[in-house]
């Protein structure tokens, strides 16, 4: 009604869905209202890096760092609140339809990468033995392909092997498809090869090669001309990479796995990523009989590769404070306010949040998540303490303040500005 007569509307209190429906099916109660209303409302355009999609919602049953869950129980924060699809449920086919079957495509609380969702792709594959791939629109962007780009694909399948996947970047010129391959063998670390000029510019500057493209023949549905394929890196440099963001070398965590790509192409130099797809396919020995799949999309990363270039610069935190204490010696808790300030900030990967961890008498094994911020402030509410307070005992506490970038860079718990506070 508002847009056949020229105007302009709003939606408000989109709690209504939870007030008035099922509160047991509230997320599903919630994609279907949105649902609705999608072919009514503009796609929203990512533009500028770093982008990276989690695509939480900002609220959740779980909090996860990287991989590990490091809070249990229902939350909401809409200031964690993560890009979101630009796409309600788009796909399409390439190649002979009926060998693969997708029920569903939708943001799950049960499972999370980072933060408190991911994406859930469920279906089927049958025992046709016929190529066929479904592609899945997920984001629209706009980033230019004249400077390199680094690309992280974080994906948790449930069963192992019931489903090719990959990511496929949807340019405005041909090659019109950058498909990045998890599944691809990457080229094997050769030290004893000189690397190529182009090879040598990066190592000098990032520290690590490019990615290998290459062409895969009879793509159906494809012209050969329209589409290049890149492997991830080599397992060093996808480690060293992989250090960077979660201070870990192992890209398995749990059920997720991460896969990098980069990107520098003479051929993609002239043309930008306007869209940035997911593509499922039948694996190659799915003739056998009809399988289901669910595959969980943890991350997506498009970033400026200075993000992890040996130039890089933390962001600065300092001047730890607290106030507004309380202690209830007969629970065992304690409430603080805490405060700090942010200095010397990224400008090319700014701060984008505060993980806030404690840890009782120095002892590395009891570091534990308190908390997340995006201010400079975080109120401590009811934290359990240990029982040598209770016992009046000496004890000590200390809290980290770990800034988090748009990209996920963050240094070591232990290596961030601290604050400690004693009994005795």
């Amino acid at each position: 009604m508002a847009r056949k007569h020229g105007l302009s509307a709003a939606i408000f209190a989109p709690g209504w869905v939870f007030e008035t429906q099922s509160k047991e099916s509230f997320i599903r109660n919630q994609n279907k209202f949105w649902s609705l209303l999608a072919p009514h409302c503009e796609c929203r355009i990512v533009d500028g890096l770093p982008m990276v999609a989690s695509f939480c919602r900002g609220f959740g049953d779980l909090v996860a760092v990287d991989g590990k869950v490091v809070h249990s129980g229902s939350w909401t924060n809409h200031s964690a609140q993560d890009i979101q699809l630009s796409f309600d449920k788009e796909m399409f086919e390439l190649g002979v339809k009926g060998s693969l079957f997708i029920s569903a495509v939708d943001i799950t609380t049960e499972m999370a990468y980072n933060n408190g969702s991911s994406l859930n792709v469920v279906g089927k594959v049958f025992k046709y033995g016929v190529s066929s791939r479904t592609i899945i629109r997920l984001l629209m962007m706009e980033a230019n392909f004249n400077k390199p780009l680094l690309i992280a694909y974080t994906y948790s399948l449930a069963t192992p092997g019931s489903l090719l996947h990959s990511l496929q970047l949807h340019t405005n010129k041909a090659p019109r498809y950058v498909i990045l391959d998890p599944f691809a063998s990457p080229q094997v670390d050769d030290d004893t090869a000189p690397p190529d000029a182009v090879n040598q510019q990066l190592l000098t500057k990032y520290g690590i090669i490019r990615s290998h493209g290459y062409q895969v023949p009879g793509m159906s549905g494809i012209d050969q001309s329209n589409y290049v394929c890149f492997a991830p890196l080599p397992i060093s440099y996808s480690q060293l990479i992989h250090k960077k963001f979660t201070g870990s070398e192992e890209l398995t965590t749990g059920q997720w796995t991460t896969s990098y790509f980069f990107i520098t192409s003479k051929e993609l130099s002239t043309a930008s990523v306007r869209e940035v797809r997911l593509v499922c396919e039948p694996p190659s020995d799915s003739a056998a009989e009809d399988n289901a799949f669910s595959l969980n999309v943890g991350e997506i990363k498009v970033l400026n590769p200075r993000c992890i270039g040996f130039d890089y610069v933390h962001a600065t935190v300092s001047h730890l404070s607290c106030c507004d204490v309380l202690c209830s010696q007969k629970d065992r808790t304690l409430s603080a306010t805490l405060h700090w300030q942010l200095h010397q900030n990224n400008p090319i990967d700014p701060t984008l949040q505060y993980n806030i961890y404690h840890q009782f008498d120095h002892d590395e094994a009891t570091i534990l998540f308190t908390g997340r911020a995006f201010s400079t402030f975080y109120r401590v509410t009811d934290l359990k303490l240990t029982d040598a307070f209770a016992r009046q005992e000496h004890c000590k506490l200390v809290f980290y303040i770990q800034s988090v970038s748009q990209s996920g860079r963050k240094s070591e718990i232990l290596d961030c500005p601290s604050l400690a506070m004693n009994w005795d």
